[in-house]
């Protein structure tokens, strides 16, 4: 036998053996499970079993090589600071790209302020006011297809981690939103049936940042790249600069429940009806003549629409 229980050719109960290899040769380190509780002793290998099954216990499965499905994986991969893509010129376009797009967007006020004036201020009116740190986040897109790759750059919010003017980490209770369900995708599936028709999917463009930020002023430390975005020269003082946020950032506790009233009363505004039942679902009731009714079904920031087009 081998390892601490015994040495090798002692008769020990099966129970406390297993298989292995040793120096390459292999022998029984272990009992198969049709001897049970019988004691054993060290002996090679094809004595108790048969070759074939010797090979099928080392053997790997075997791998799928399917173009289709290598084609369709559709992998995002994450990068960390650690891949050298990560500090490419790539990756640092992408970011900025996107952060021009949220500063044209109007996510911050531009004016740039010191945090421990926001903080005196705040204690003068009696005031709650939070800060956050923003981060980038890079990731590459199709990451299993080397000519389809697209590096992607994502500026959030650090929900984790917000603090109010006394330092103190803030807590957020209503921070939900309400995700479609398979019961809603399934309904949508059988509306399309029935009707005869294909569903429609599209995305909504920018979507948390369509919608003004709600509850205490919340103030963002950024990156001193990203930061001199927004006011070039500000950070060359080494004070705790900080932007007041304005629209509902990604990664905010609230940003998903502030995205989703805005979507509600856009949808509402359309003469779209919420389904009792399926928070997620809506119907545009329209006469049959101009087609029936519309279903939408909402996941977030993408909707997938079903009905008759008249036009």
């Amino acid at each position: 036998m081998k390892g601490k229980h015994a040495r090798k050719g002692k008769v020990v109960p099966a129970s406390v053996c297993r298989f292995g290899f040793e120096g390459g040769k292999k022998e029984v380190v272990s009992a198969p499970p049709d001897l049970g509780e019988k004691e054993v002793v060290s002996a090679p290998l094809g004595n108790l079993i048969s070759e074939e099954a010797s090979e099928a216990l080392h053997k790997h499965r075997e791998k799928i090589d399917d173009p289709f499905l290598t084609l369709f994986g559709c992998v995002t991969k994450l990068l960390t600071r650690k891949d050298p893509l990560y500090h490419s010129e790539q990756a640092k376009q992408a970011v900025l790209k996107e952060m021009l797009k949220l500063v044209e967007g109007g996510v911050w006020d531009r004016k740039p302020r010191i945090w421990s004036e926001v903080v005196r201020k705040a204690r003068e009116e009696n005031e709650e006011v939070n800060v956050g740190r923003v981060f980038p986040i890079i990731s590459v897109k199709n990451w299993e297809s080397i000519l389809d790759q697209v590096i992607k750059g994502r500026i959030v919010f650090q929900g984790s981690d917000i603090r109010d003017e006394d330092s103190l980490i803030r807590f957020f209770e209503e921070c939900a939103s309400s995700p479609a369900h398979l019961g809603a995708v399934r309904l949508a599936a059988a509306y399309s049936a029935i009707l005869g028709v294909l569903p429609e999917q599209a995305d909504a463009l920018a979507a948390y940042i369509q919608a003004d930020m709600q509850g205490p002023r919340t103030f963002c430390r950024l990156p001193k790249e990203l930061a001199e975005v927004i006011c070039p020269g500000c950070t060359s003082t080494g004070e705790d600069i900080v932007f007041e946020m304005k629209k509902a950032l990604y990664g905010h506790p609230l940003s998903g429940k502030i995205w989703e009233e805005h979507l509600f009363s856009i949808l509402k505004d359309q003469n779209f009806v919420q389904v009792e039942g399926l928070k997620s679902v809506f119907v545009k009731h329209r006469a049959a003549d101009q087609g029936g009714p519309v279903l939408l079904v909402v996941y977030v920031d993408d909707f997938v629409l079903v009905g008759k087009d008249v036009s």
